[in-house]
């Protein structure tokens, strides 16, 4: 159960990852249009919609319970979700604007700024899932009871 769990967050993880991999890259791009752009940022919203788990997650909120003193936290977790949602709403804002070269200067700014903070923040989910292993690995190997000739 609890490899499923942190399975299945990781397989998000990874497509966020890509998500923002793209985005970044649509951005960088010499061919680069409003339309892709904001296609990208609507991916990444989607994606990133407050109903597909993360801090509220059952194996987030266990690994947040068993996080050492000045680990993340749950509350610090749910706060970089609600700036990056709002990032993401602010990009989409200045994607509509009308064309200038400082709303285009604008737009790589937010996409670089948007981006480097994905980033950081999926390596700190991530760590509190491979936390969250970490303990399962413990729990399993200090088991009172040999496990010889179990099947699972």
């Amino acid at each position: 159960m609890l490899s499923e769990g942190t399975d299945a967050w990781s397989i998000r993880h990874a497509a966020l990852a890509a998500r923002v991999h793209e985005l970044s890259s649509a951005c960088a791009s010499r061919t680069r249009t409003i339309e892709r752009l904001r296609g990208f940022t609507y991916a990444l919203l989607d994606a990133f919609a407050p109903n597909t788990g993360a801090p509220d997650d059952d194996c987030c909120r266990a690994a947040l319970e068993e996080s050492p003193t000045g680990a993340v936290s749950r509350e610090a977790l749910l706060e970089e979700h609600a700036e990056l949602h709002e990032m993401l709403r602010r990009l989409l804002r200045t994607l509509d604007e009308p064309p200038t070269p400082e709303r285009d200067e604008q737009v790589v700014v937010q996409i670089r700024d948007l981006t480097d903070l994905f980033r950081i923040h999926l390596r700190k989910e991530e760590s509190v899932v491979q936390r969250l292993r970490a303990h399962a690995r413990r729990d399993v190997s200090s088991h009172p009871f040999p496990r010889k000739g179990l099947e699972s």
